[in-house]
């Protein structure tokens, strides 16, 4: 597009009725039996011109695509430009389904990989909008909970993320006029960029606590999130408690101060400690 506009060509293919626009309409020419020498000239010269910009259409479009446009002598620029509209304009079904089932296997692996987690939705969601396919916001909130990582805080996280969803929708159903659109959307993302920044402070702080001496491999080993720890009564989900950071239980049954049994047990420090790996 840019480029017929660039070489005075658009009005060509589309252009516009007003004739103050930029890229207004260049109609073709009707030459009438007797026509005289200038318009005869005026008729070679239009038609010289529609043979450039279909050769700037043609050098853009694959091979196999060339071979479904119309190419006989009286085809114009805007011929071959309608029918790549309907070409690439309609709904391709199986394309949603691909897309579909991409965005579904979507998965945060970890905090590092929020952009790119946030990003792959957005772009499915304005891919959808331009096939005229409804992606619904409820929907991709939905996709975004659902495929948060499976180990170490997240479980926890994930069902606060979901029943502040719902604390949304029950306040939102009596709102009038209804919040903007994209309202949970956006808290929800904005809860997972919290989330994802607070862990990322939080193995930073442990990083910063190890001893400068000990080998980079064995600080990785001792800042990474267990994903194997072991499900019991104190911890059902096997998570790492999200209050003291440690994986004997859960925040529910931590007796550390902000836990769920604070004050009922022995107390323990509440800054992190780090183990040595078994």
């Amino acid at each position: 597009m840019r480029t017929l506009q660039g070489e005075g060509f658009w009005g060509f293919v589309e252009g516009s009725e007003d004739p103050l626009s930029p890229f207004p309409i260049v109609p073709t020419p009707v030459v009438a039996a007797g026509a005289n020498a200038a318009a005869l000239k005026a008729h070679r010269e239009w038609w010289q011109k529609d043979a450039k910009v279909k050769d700037i259409i043609e050098r853009c479009i694959s091979p196999v695509v060339s071979t479904i446009i119309p190419c006989t002598e009286t085809t114009t620029a805007r011929d071959i430009w309608t029918t790549l509209k309907t070409l690439y304009g309609r709904v391709d079904v199986a394309a949603q389904f691909d897309l579909r089932a991409h965005i579904s296997d979507v998965k945060l692996e970890d905090f590092t990989g929020l952009d790119k987690y946030i990003g792959e939705f957005k772009i499915a969601r304005s891919r959808f909008i331009t096939m005229g396919v409804a992606f619904e916001e409820g929907e991709m909130v939905h996709l975004l909970i659902r495929n948060l990582p499976l180990d170490g805080v997240w479980p926890n996280f994930k069902q606060l993320l979901t029943q502040c969803a719902q604390d949304h929708l029950d306040r939102s159903a009596n709102l009038d006029p209804p919040p903007p659109p994209d309202t949970l959307l956006n808290i929800v993302i904005t809860c997972i960029s919290i989330e994802c920044n607070r862990l990322e402070s939080s193995r930073l702080e442990t990083r910063r606590r190890l001893p400068a001496s000990m080998p980079a491999h064995q600080q990785s080993a001792l800042v990474s999130t267990p994903t194997n720890i072991r499900k019991h009564a104190k911890n059902p989900l096997g998570v790492r408690c999200s209050n003291c950071h440690l994986t004997s239980h859960d925040r529910d049954h931590c007796f550390s101060r902000g836990g769920g049994m604070d004050g009922q047990g022995e107390l323990l420090p509440h800054t992190p400690v780090v183990h040595n790996p078994p």
